[in-house]
C-alpha cells in the first residue's frame, strides 16, 4: 500500500467517504498518484457523478451515527464484560483455552473443571453483581427499556435465552457439527475397508481413491474447527463484541483437494488440502453463498455445491399471496382456511405451501487445480436472485400509534416494538420456475434443487421424459447409487430471520394518488430527514415497502417500513416517538427545509441531487425519485400537522 501509485476503480463508490477510503491508498510515498474511476453506463448513480464529478471529488463526508442503546450490541458487551471479570478474578492463564477444540472436548465429556463450565458457574453465582456493575458503567446512557432487556438476557425469560444458555447453545451447535464430520469420516472408513476386502480392479480402486479423498476432507474440516481460536468462535456466534455485523453470519466451508504427485508422501490418488472457512453477514450471504453461486477468495473461484443439512431441518411453510404473513407448519397446525392476518382464502391453496431451510452453512467441494484464478478471465460472473423481505408482527406488539387529524389527508404511523423479518431467497432470476404470488408479487420462483439428506446441489433435469435425471449425492449419503425421486427437494427456498423494532408509515395519498414514484420520493425524503435529525449517517436504519389489502374491498394500502437492521433494535426508532409524533413531524420539516434550500433547485433541468433526495442505496429505483414530488408530499403533510 505504501508504494501504490495508481488506483483504478471499476465503479463509482457509494459516497464520498467510500471514495476517499479507496483512493487514499495511493500516493503515500511522495504525494502523487493517478486515480481513475470508471462509470457504469447502466447505473443512474454512476451517471450522475459522471456528469457532476466535483460532487464526489470535493463533496461533504458524512460521519457515521453512533448508537449506544442497541440491545444486541450491548448483549455482546455484557458477555465480554463478564469474561473480562472472570479472567481478572485470578483464574489460571490456561482457564480460557486458545483453541475451540478444548471447549468442545470439555462439553462432550461434561468436564465441569474446564471451560465453559468454569466460566458459566461463576456467572450464575455473581449474576446480580455483574449486571449492576455493567449498568453502572453505562450510567444515564441507558433507558429503562434497554436496562430491562439486559436483565432479561442475564437471567433468561421464556422468550429470551440467557447469556449462559446462549453460550452453551453456540458450543453445542459446534459440537454437533464436529460430530457430524466425525461420523462421516467413520462411515467412509467402513466403506473403504469393505471395498479393500473385495477383489481389486480399476473401478474398485477408483472408488477407494474417491472415498479416501472424501474422508481426508472430512478429517480436514474437523481439524479446521478444532484449530479455530476460541475468541473467534465466540465472536462469530454473536457472543462477544465485533466491529462488523451484529447479526450472526452464515459460513462457507471451502473443501479443496488435488491429485497426489510423486513428491507428495502418503498413499492414494488424492491429497486433501487445508480447508478454508469464510463468514459473511447473513444479509449478503443469502445470495453470495447460494447454491451454484461462485465465491472468489484466496486466489480461487469455488462453486457452492452443497448445503449442510445437519445444522438446520427442512421446514414446511405457508406464505400468504396478499400480505407478508407466513406460518411455519412444523410449529403451528395447518388449520386455517384463510390467512389469519388479511383473510385471503387463497392462503389454503396448495401452491402457497412450500419447503424452506434456514440458511446456516454452505459447502464448496473443489479440485484445487481447476479453481485457481489465473489471467484467462478478469471478469466475475455475478448471479442475481429473487429475494423478498417479509415483515410480520402481532397486534399486541404495536406499542404506539398516531394519525393525522386532517380527514382529507389519510396519514399515520405505528411503532412496532418487535417485528419478525424473514428474508427469503426464492431462486435465481431468469431460471424457469412455477409462478405463484407472495405478498401481492407474482413471479417465477424456481428455488433450489437439493438432496434432502446430504444437501448436494442437483443439476437442472433434462427435458427428456425417457431418461431419469442424474442425482448428485455425497459419498456417505444413504441415497447414493439409489435412484429415489423422493430424496430430491425440487424447489427449496433459503431464508434468514431476525427480530427488531420497526416504524410503519402510511404513504400519504396525495392529489396525484399513490404510485411507485410517490413511494420512492417519500422514502428518499424520509432518509434525508433522518440524516438531518441524527446529524450523521444512520445506515443501520433501513427502509422498505409493505402493502396490505384494503378493508371491505377497498384499494390496497401502501406503507413505508422504517426498520432497525440491528437485531433487537438500537432505540433510534423509539426516539422518533419520544414526544408523541412531534419528533417524526420534525424529521419531515427538516427534510422539507433541506429540499427547499438545496442548490439543485436553481437548475431547471434537475429534479434532485445527492445533496437532497438521491441515495445510493435506492439503486435502480433512483430513476423514480423526484425532488418536486417529495416536496409536494412533505408540504401537504407539514401543513396539515
Amino acid at each position: 500500500i505504501g508504494d501504490l501509485s495508481s488506483v483504478l476503480l471499476c465503479a463509482v463508490p457509494p459516497n464520498q467517504a467510500s471514495f476517499l477510503q479507496r483512493v487514499g491508498r495511493a500516493g503515500r510515498r511522495d504525494g502523487n498518484a493517478m486515480i481513475t474511476t470508471l462509470a457504469d453506463g447502466n447505473s443512474p448513480h454512476d451517471l450522475y457523478f459522471f456528469e457532476q464529478p466535483q460532487e464526489m471529488l470535493a463533496g461533504d463526508v458524512t460521519p457515521p451515527g453512533v448508537f449506544l442503546r442497541a440491545a444486541e450490541v450491548l448483549r455482546r458487551q455484557l458477555c465480554g464484560f463478564c469474561l473480562d471479570d472472570w479472567v481478572g478474578s485470578g483464574v489460571p492463564v490456561t482457564a480460557l483455552p486458545d483453541e475451540t477444540s478444548r471447549a468442545l472436548d470439555a462439553l462432550a465429556r461434561r468436564d465441569t473443571s474446564r471451560f465453559p463450565f468454569t466460566f458459566l458457574d461463576p456467572v450464575l453465582t455473581h449474576e446480580p453483581e455483574l449486571l449492576q456493575a455493567f449498568l453502572d458503567l453505562l450510567g444515564a446512557d441507558l433507558d429503562a427499556q434497554t436496562q430491562q432487556r439486559l436483565r432479561d438476557f442475564m437471567r433468561g425469560t421464556d422468550e429470551v435465552d440467557s447469556l449462559r444458555v446462549r453460550l452453551s447453545k453456540a458450543l453445542e451447535e459446534l459440537l454437533k457439527e464436529r460430530q457430524v464430520y466425525q461420523k462421516r469420516a467413520l462411515q467412509l472408513k467402513k466403506q473403504i475397508d469393505a471395498l479393500k476386502a473385495r477383489p481389486q480392479d480399476e473401478a474398485t480402486q477408483h472408488e477407494i481413491d474417491s472415498l479416501q479423498r472424501e474422508r481426508q476432507s472430512a478429517l480436514e474440516l474437523i481439524s479446521e474447527l478444532n484449530r479455530r481460536e476460541l475468541l473467534r468462535t465466540l465472536t462469530d456466534a454473536g457472543l462477544i463484541p465485533n466491529y462488523a455485523f451484529p447479526e450472526a453470519g452464515i459460513e462457507l466451508k471451502s473443501v479443496l483437494w488435488r491429485r497426489r504427485t510423486a513428491e507428495d508422501r502418503g498413499a492414494g490418488r488424492y491429497i486433501a488440502l487445508p480447508a478454508f472457512t469464510y463468514e459473511r453477514p447473513a444479509a449478503s450471504a443469502l445470495s453470495e453463498f447460494a447454491p451454484e453461486n461462485r465465491f472468489y477468495a484466496n486466489q480461487r473461484r469455488v462453486e457452492i455445491d452443497q448445503i449442510n443439512m445437519a445444522l438446520a431441518s427442512l421446514e414446511t411453510w405457508r406464505l400468504c399471496p396478499s400480505c407478508h404473513h407466513m406460518q411455519n407448519l412444523m410449529v403451528q397446525a395447518d388449520a386455517h382456511v384463510a390467512c389469519p392476518r388479511c383473510g385471503d382464502p387463497m392462503w389454503a391453496d396448495q401452491a402457497q405451501r412450500r419447503e424452506l431451510l434456514r440458511f446456516r452453512q454452505a459447502i464448496a467441494n473443489s479440485d484445487d487445480t481447476r479453481v485457481r484464478i489465473d489471467d484467462s478471465a478478469e471478469d466475475r460472473e455475478p448471479r442475481f436472485y429473487l429475494r423478498q423481505l417479509l415483515v410480520d408482527f402481532e397486534t399486541a406488539d404495536v406499542r404506539e400509534a398516531w394519525q393525522l387529524k386532517a380527514k382529507d389527508l389519510p396519514f399515520g404511523f405505528e411503532f412496532i416494538a418487535r417485528a419478525t423479518f424473514r428474508d427469503v431467497n426464492f431462486g435465481e432470476l431468469g431460471k424457469p420456475g412455477v409462478d405463484f404470488k407472495v405478498a401481492n408479487r407474482e413471479s417465477p420462483r424456481p428455488g433450489f434443487r437439493l438432496c434432502r439428506h446430504c444437501g448436494k446441489v442437483q443439476g437442472t433435469p433434462r427435458q427428456s421424459d425417457d431418461a431419469q435425471p442424474e442425482q448428485a449425492h455425497a459419498f456417505d449419503c444413504d441415497k447414493r447409487n439409489v435412484h429415489d425421486a423422493t430424496s430430491i427437494v425440487d424447489c427449496l427456498y433459503l431464508y434468514r430471520e431476525f427480530s427488531s423494532e420497526a416504524l410503519r408509515i402510511l404513504v400519504p395519498y396525495t392529489i396525484h394518488g399513490v404510485d411507485e414514484g410517490v413511494v420512492q420520493s417519500f422514502i428518499a425524503a424520509l432518509q434525508l430527514g433522518l440524516k438531518q435529525r441524527f446529524g450523521g449517517k444512520v445506515d443501520h436504519l433501513r427502509i422498505g415497502t409493505q402493502e396490505e389489502p384494503g378493508r371491505d374491498g377497498g384499494p390496497r394500502r401502501a406503507y413505508v417500513l422504517l426498520y432497525d437492521s440491528v437485531p433487537g433494535g438500537t432505540g433510534y426508532l423509539h426516539q422518533l416517538l419520544a414526544q408523541d409524533a412531534t419528533t417524526l413531524v420534525e424529521v419531515f420539516k427538516q427534510a422539507l427545509e433541506a429540499i427547499t434550500r438545496c442548490p439543485c433547485n436553481l437548475d431547471t433541468e434537475k429534479d434532485g441531487c445527492y445533496r437532497c433526495v438521491y441515495q445510493y442505496r435506492q439503486g435502480r429505483a433512483m430513476e423514480q425519485v423526484s425532488r418536486d414530488r417529495a416536496r409536494e408530499v412533505l408540504t401537504e403533510l407539514v401543513s396539515a400537522t
